[in-house]
């Protein structure tokens, strides 16, 4: 109940600074940042400590699913190339320049630990890239590879932040190993996303198709999303 009752203070107050968002012309995320700082050092707000397995489940998978969804396929086909490298790519050189950054601003840091600290902060966030781009007049190309980084860099954190930890207790490191993780994370991360969107398309053309008796069920949701027949 504690967890319920402090998300829905988060809540609120994402609320009010939503509506004070509006009237600020800087991003979005910058007015919750300084707000939440404001409101923390109030002396009587309460001190939230919001599981993080209760906020992973209930707060980022619908709006990352809202992401995706809005995600045009056939843009998103057309960049895959650039997509797919920042989304690899970009994110073990941040995780190596940050670890090694680390580990030499901090020296008695081990180098697995500060690569884990890589990892972590690598993997840029789908609902901060359409937020702060959404008042600044970026290219839709940008937009398109910039969104799409950021839907499929999970995998490549993840990875690396899993194998930095199992170097740093074992103190070994297998490449052969976190090779195949990618590969099933990645994998089984994009079958079950088509998977789960085609069983929403066809549920929603079932009751749009309940509503209106007269309207066909089409063959392929995905398809018809992807700009297909």
């Amino acid at each position: 109940m504690a967890a319920f009752q402090e998300a829905l203070i988060l809540l609120l107050l994402i609320t009010v600074l939503s509506v004070v968002a509006r009237w600020i012309p800087w991003p979005r995320p910058i007015t919750y940042v300084l707000g939440g700082v404001a409101f923390a050092l109030l002396p009587d707000f309460p001190r939230l400590t919001l599981d993080p397995g209760f906020f992973f489940l209930c707060f980022l998978p619908p709006l990352l699913f809202s992401d995706g969804w809005l995600m045009p396929l056939r843009e998103f086909a057309k960049a895959k190339r650039p997509i797919i490298l920042l989304a690899t790519g970009l994110v073990l050189c941040t995780t190596v320049g940050v670890g090694l950054v680390a580990h030499w601003l901090v020296p008695g840091l081990p180098l697995a630990l500060a690569f884990a600290l890589g990892a972590v902060v690598s993997p840029t966030d789908a609902v901060a890239v359409s937020a702060i781009t959404e008042k600044l007049k970026v290219p839709t190309r940008l937009t398109i590879v910039l969104n799409g980084e950021s839907l499929m860099n999970d995998a490549t954190g993840l990875v690396a932040f899993k194998f930095a930890l199992a170097a740093l207790i074992a103190g070994s490191f297998s490449l052969h190993l976190a090779v195949l993780e990618f590969g099933l994370l990645a994998g089984g991360g994009l079958l079950a996303g088509l998977l789960t969107g085609w069983l929403v398309g066809r549920l929603r053309d079932l009751l749009i198709h309940l509503r209106h008796t007269d309207a066909p069920i089409p063959a392929d949701p995905l398809r018809r999303l992807s700009g297909g027949g």
